[in-house]
C-alpha cells in the first residue's frame, strides 16, 4: 500500500470502515482497516480520513440517507459507469471522492 500511495504520489485518501452500528462485525476487516489506518499514518499523505456514512456524505455534500438509496442504485449520481459497479465499489467510489476534502 505504502508503495502505491507513493508511485501514484497520493496525497489524499479515505478509507470506507465498518459502521460503529452494524450488526455484524468482521474481527479480520476491522483488523485490516488498522493496517491500512497505519500505513496512511506512516505515509506521506497530506491528510486522510476515516469514512463512515456520516464522514463520507459530508464531504460530498450529500444527504446522509441519500447514501444508501445510491449505493444501491436507486439513487444515480454523475459518475461514469455506476450502474455497472457492484455495491463494494459504489461505496469505495463516494469515499475516494470524499478524500477530495479530507
Amino acid at each position: 500500500l505504502l508503495d502505491i500511495l507513493r508511485e501514484y504520489k497520493v496525497v489524499k485518501a479515505g478509507i470506507r470502515v465498518t459502521e460503529t452500528t452494524a450488526k455484524s462485525l468482521s474481527i479480520a476487516r476491522v483488523q485490516f482497516e488498522g493496517v491500512i489506518l497505519e500505513a496512511f499514518a506512516s505515509s506521506e499523505l497530506k491528510s486522510y480520513y476515516i469514512g463512515y456514512i456520516s464522514s463520507i456524505s459530508s464531504r460530498l455534500g450529500i444527504d446522509r440517507n441519500s447514501f444508501k438509496p445510491m449505493i444501491k442504485n436507486e439513487i444515480t449520481p454523475d459518475i461514469e459507469n455506476w450502474s455497472d459497479m457492484k455495491q463494494e465499489e459504489r461505496e469505495a467510489i463516494l469515499c475516494a471522492k470524499g478524500a477530495e476534502h479530507a
